[in-house]
């Protein structure tokens, strides 16, 4: 008997944790079902609780309508997209053909035999393929006396290359601001009959950036010397690991007073945050990889906070799983952020300790209770964001003591996008240069993009002022001061 119920109980045991891993692996299934077939939003909306559901019977009938007079109605005409009229919008730097048409009663009269009362104006916006031109520059050579004389050939960037300025920036925009690879470019020129091989366009791509590398390293310099910084990481294939297969990087993407540098690396180690930061920076916000904490274990005085997003995201994944406490989180977070966006900067410090304080002790407070009373399944999705949050505890609360750290690192996250669209166009770098010269081009763009720069008219002028400029003040030529060399 007494074997009987050592069986027993080792089967219950072996069917517990089968149980757990079963409910493990759908957890799983469920989530990638959800990244493959699902929406990506991590968007609640909460359900008013005055608001009834579409399909709830009501308890009293709906008040009796009244009527309504037509002529107090507003009317709200439809737009159409006859072209008529205002219903086709652009500013005034796209160029507009006119054609004046007169009605056909009145063709072959003298303009003193009718009288023009006014005009229909119809507006079509029409698209003409992809141009390139030929700027062909013809230098004659004059016999002066005894003296040959010849006017020098017009600057270029590149020396010797038949590739203007504007083509360069045109090659960089579309495939880092506009992800198109340099296999359809190549594609595009040949049906414009422009005949370059894809070998040339990748070194002109390559000699640009090189020219370029200055004022990345001087973006570079500015973000690890501030006060804060934010960081994160996002993968890259570049260089091929072994035949037929490519090696798996990361573009470390740093974010630091209304800049971002991305810098390449061939490793997701340890050891890259402290050789990419250095011992500059004061307090840093990341997600909870460990090698941010290790980083921070490393310097006594740095202030590490881990973003709430990311602790959001994790009780999120699991909310089908385990709805009442995951929404119950869900709830706690969404408080925390609402009050960010209804304070404003000057107000923001006490409003944290006034009003996020209490929220933030509630949040972790549930967070032991289902850890100690509830013994939540410690594999479980949910089982994962409690300990998840619970582990970094103390970095999560930075924020309550720091005006300037930011309750999230999304606009880190915002600047990995294109990043991520760029590796569904251009799938890898075929070499480590090429990935160097990658994180280079990211850099200038998304530093553009911040300070409300067209990347194309900042690369056509940077590159004509970066072989004059003074080697001390490349920092002026970066995105953030630009914007003063030209106005000036």
């Amino acid at each position: 008997m007494d074997l009987q119920s050592a069986t027993r109980a080792e089967l219950l045991v072996v069917c517990s944790k089968q149980s757990d891993e079963i409910e493990a692996l759908k957890s799983r299934v469920s989530w990638f079902e959800r990244q493959y077939f699902g929406a990506k939003s991590e968007r609640v909306i909460p359900q008013d609780p005055r608001q009834s559901t579409l399909f709830e019977v009501p308890e009293a009938p709906p008040p009796e309508s009244t009527t309504v007079k037509s002529y107090e109605r507003s009317c709200r005409k439809k737009q159409t997209d006859t072209g008529d009229g205002k219903s086709v919008r652009f500013d005034e730097t796209v160029p507009v053909d006119e054609t004046v048409v007169l009605p056909e009663e009145v063709q072959g009269l003298s303009p003193d035999q009718y009288e023009i009362i006014g005009e229909k104006v119809t507006e079509r916006l029409i698209q003409i393929p992809t141009q390139y031109r030929v700027e062909r520059t013809i230098r004659k050579t004059v016999k002066l006396k005894d003296a040959l004389y010849t006017a020098p050939a017009p600057p270029s960037v590149i020396e010797r290359s038949f590739a203007d300025v504007t083509f360069l920036a045109g090659m960089l925009s579309d495939k880092f601001l506009y992800h198109i690879p340099l296999f359809r470019q190549h594609q595009r020129l040949n049906v414009a009959g422009v005949h370059i091989s894809r070998g040339h366009l990748t070194r002109l791509v390559h000699r640009s950036l090189e020219l370029l590398e200055p004022i990345y390293y001087a973006i570079l310099s500015s973000v690890i010397s501030s006060e804060l910084v934010s960081m994160d990481e996002t993968p890259v294939k570049a260089s091929r690991k072994v035949k037929g297969k490519m090696h798996k990087a990361y573009f470390w993407p740093v974010f630091a007073e209304e800049e971002v540098v991305f810098v390449y690396q061939d490793s997701r180690k340890h050891e890259v945050v402290p050789k990419i930061l250095g011992n500059t920076c004061k307090k840093l916000l990341s997600d909870g990889y460990s090698a941010y904490q290790r980083y921070a274990e490393s310097r006594a005085e740095l202030v590490h906070a881990v973003c709430w997003s990311h602790a959001r995201r994790k009780f999120f994944d699991a909310r089908q799983h385990a709805p009442p406490e995951c929404e119950k989180v869900l709830e706690l977070i969404g408080a925390l952020f609402a009050i960010e966006r209804e304070t404003s900067e000057d107000d923001l410090l006490i409003a944290r300790r006034t009003r996020s304080l209490p929220i933030v002790d509630e949040f972790f407070s549930y967070l032991n209770f289902l850890w100690f009373e509830q013994m939540v399944e410690r594999s479980s999705l949910l089982g994962k964001a409690v300990a998840y949050a619970r582990e970094r505890e103390k970095q999560l609360r930075q924020f309550l003591n720091h005006q300037d750290i930011p309750l999230s690192n999304n606009h880190v996250e915002r600047a990995i996008r294109p990043v991520a669209l760029g590796r569904k166009n251009w799938l890898f770098c075929w070499t480590e240069v090429g990935a160097k010269y990658a994180a280079i081009a990211y850099t200038l763009i998304e530093c553009c993009k911040l300070h409300g720069i067209e990347p194309w008219t900042y690369l056509v002028d940077v590159l004509q002022r970066i072989d004059s400029h003074p080697a001390r003040e490349v920092h002026q030529l970066a995105p953030k001061n630009w914007k003063n060399i030209v106005n000036n």
